[in-house]
């Protein structure tokens, strides 16, 4: 996704005077440790430097924090203070978060220092009980900002509200509409919009086709080209046409998302794109990808999403869509294999085999190019789809191994399962997603954001999907 806007975040600290314990000097001390925080995660932070003692001074840092057009209000309880200190900066209508550090050791004198998590425990219920946002979700945080715990459930809720607010105004491409017989992928588009806040664009093939058969510029042809060639490891004599159509279209497609203003592509990739172009566009989704053009096969729009979800909740990790193919309960993996569109920089060590594509046995038809051929590089990683209704999500997280024997295509085995925190067998894995009726598609990336995306789906107002037992 090219056109990504940052999270803007407000920061301020709430206090009274009766509690003596060191309330402006740890919040001095938490906001220069989150300023270092946030600036790897595509966040810009507001900090209100000023201890808030009276009602006065909170409504003054709520209209910085309005004209700043924050995104989040992150609200120290840097000390008890007054519940009304809390409501101007409900009225700004943004998402709120409540923040209570630790007391400390008691000293001599015995007295509470702060009484912090009191007050954390009082503003919750006074939004939850006594204001018009009781339904929207609060995150709550204990700790200090130095602390790996707080860091870590923090950058969860960034990249939640960087993928949420990025998503809200994304623009998905369905060229050639849903594969044939796959009812279970149709979408209604106005459900998509109203739900996450994308729009879906559709195209016909003919589209691409026509920009494709349109382009004259052979440098970039051959650019597209020399990438493709320098990116595989293997391939045969007679890919050589299919080199240069696939480079073709890639050119196409970047200059048609470009002119569309789109952020992710679901491709219908066959039977009609082989039958009109005699080509599988396999690789082509792979070097998409691999580009930063979030692109699904076979029409796929909640694929899409997915991806373009992952890539988001990422900041910008390459994605990749697979399907569910078989099981092994003997050490509870499963494996994720699909015709060949993962992008060449998740191949492992062994790179890519370009091949035609194989489909069926016997097949009278010419070879068919491309599909990448490689076994994903080890390492942990997410799985989230959304299903085509949008009111629910799967995710859940594992280790990716590329050393157990698999099939032509991209793949890799995905072991150590584990859903909401709790190792998940794989058998309880299938039987919660035959429960869910959750589709035959599954957007991956590398690295674990099984938190931020249930954050994610608390900020949309969306289901996770919880589990089933065998």
């Amino acid at each position: 996704m090219s056109n990504t806007r940052k999270v803007t975040v407000g920061l301020v600290g709430l206090m009274t005077r009766p509690f003596r314990g060191p309330k402006e000097t740890y919040f001095s001390q938490d906001a220069r440790e989150l300023s270092d925080l946030v600036s790897a995660l595509e966040t810009d932070l507001i900090i209100f430097d000023r201890g808030i003692y009276d009602l006065s001074t909170a409504q003054e840092a709520a209209r910085e924090f309005s004209q700043a057009k924050v995104d989040l209000i992150l609200i120290q309880a840097s000390s008890f203070s007054g519940g009304k200190f809390i409501y101007p900066f409900l009225e700004i209508g943004v998402h709120v978060a409540l923040w209570a550090i630790p007391e400390g050791d008691p000293t001599e004198e015995g007295g509470l220092p702060l009484n912090s998590f009191t007050a954390l425990n009082m503003y919750n219920s006074i939004i939850k009980t006594r204001t018009a946002f009781s339904k929207e979700p609060v995150k709550w945080f204990f700790g200090r900002a130095v602390e790996q715990s707080f860091r870590d459930r923090f950058e969860a809720l960034i990249r939640a509200i960087y993928a949420e607010i990025n998503l809200k105004h994304s623009r998905i491409g369905l060229v050639g509409g849903v594969a044939a017989g796959f009812d279970n992928l149709t979408v209604d588009p106005s459900i998509l919009k109203s739900k996450i806040g994308a729009s879906l664009v559709e195209f016909e093939l003919k589209d691409i086709y026509t920009l494709a058969d349109s382009i004259s510029d052979e440098a970039l042809l051959n650019r597209h080209y020399q990438k493709l060639r320098e990116q595989t490891s293997t391939y045969s004599s007679d890919m050589e046409s299919h080199f240069r159509s696939t480079a073709r279209f890639q050119a196409a497609f970047q200059t048609f998302v470009e002119k569309n203003m789109l952020d992710a592509v679901a491709i219908s990739c066959w039977p009609a794109f082989q039958n009109d172009r005699q080509l599988a566009v396999c690789t082509l989704l792979g070097q998409l990808n691999d580009s930063g053009l979030v692109s699904s096969c076979e029409g796929d729009v909640p694929g899409a999403l997915g991806m373009l979800t992952l890539n988001l909740l990422s900041l910008g990790k390459v994605t990749t869509i697979m399907d569910m193919v078989t099981i092994d309960p003997q050490d509870d993996s499963i494996l994720l294999w699909h015709c060949g569109p993962t992008a060449p920089s998740l191949a492992d060590e062994r790179g890519i085999e370009m091949q035609s594509l194989w489909l069926f046995d016997n097949d009278p038809h010419a070879p068919l190019g491309l599909h990448n051929n490689l076994r994903l590089k080890p390492g942990p990683a997410t799985i989230l789809g959304f299903c085509p209704s949008f009111e629910n999500l799967l995710v859940f997280e594992g280790t990716l191994d590329n050393k157990k024997p698999s099939y032509i295509g991209s793949s890799a085995w995905l072991r150590d399962l584990y859903m909401q925190g709790d190792q998940l067998a794989c058998l309880d894995l299938v039987q919660t997603i035959m429960d869910s009726g959750y589709q035959h598609h599954y957007p991956l990336v590398y690295g674990k954001f099984e938190t931020a995306a249930h954050d994610l789906a608390n900020l949309l107002g969306t289901n996770v999907i919880g589990a089933s037992s065998y």
